[in-house]
């Protein structure tokens, strides 16, 4: 990735992130895939199901 993709990237994540607060949702931005899968996990407890879907 070029450096104008990354700071493109960066700058769209953190706008969607941004309107995204201001509608009561919690927006996250993370630069990495590794980053976010390192929140992920660290949210999940024993115990917890996870799911994701539609509906």
């Amino acid at each position: 990735m070029s450096d104008y993709q990354a700071w493109f990237s960066k700058t769209t994540g953190l706008k969607v992130v941004e309107r995204l607060n201001r509608n009561s949702f919690n927006g996250l931005y993370f630069e990495t895939a590794a980053e976010a899968t390192d929140y992920i996990c660290g949210q999940i407890t024993s115990g917890m199901h996870v799911a994701f879907g539609d509906q």
